[in-house]
């Protein structure tokens, strides 16, 4: 899979908002990497990754190696890797960053049945997050 098939993909689609909704008060989140807070349905609001998805597909989607980021921290600095890694540390403990480390080394092949799998638990997650919160951003509201 290329990186631009990931990222267009329905998966990506439902952990990405999944994980910014998991962050936030269901209107706004904070960069993990620069603390600015961000509305969820701004364009630079990301979901960044520690790992690049370059470096491993076997990362990609582990909630432990992402979070939220503006635009400016996740693409004009590169994700600022060690910043990022101390805010994971600080959320996900040492011991959970070191299995990402040993996990980035081991390959994965995202075929089109392991994508819809993905897809399918993400899809869940984030309808969970969503009556959590009991709100959605992303819903165009009525004129």
């Amino acid at each position: 899979m290329t990186k631009k098939k990931f990222y267009d993909s329905q998966a990506w689609w439902y952990f990405s908002r999944w994980i910014l909704l998991k962050y936030s008060d269901g209107t706004f989140v904070r960069c993990f990497t620069c603390n600015r807070q961000m509305l969820l349905t701004d364009k630079g609001c990301q979901c960044g990754h520690w790992i690049k998805t370059s470096d491993s597909f076997a990362t990609a989607l582990e909630s432990s190696n992402v979070g939220p980021m503006c635009y400016f921290c996740n693409r004009e600095c590169h994700g600022l890797p060690e910043v990022m890694e101390q805010k994971l540390i600080s959320i996900h403990g040492e011991e959970e960053i070191n299995r990402l480390k040993a996990l980035k080394r081991k390959p994965l092949h995202l075929d089109k049945w392991l994508m819809i799998q993905y897809r399918e638990k993400f899809k869940t997650l984030y309808k969970v997050e969503l009556e959590r919160l009991g709100v959605n951003p992303w819903k165009k509201q009525p004129a």
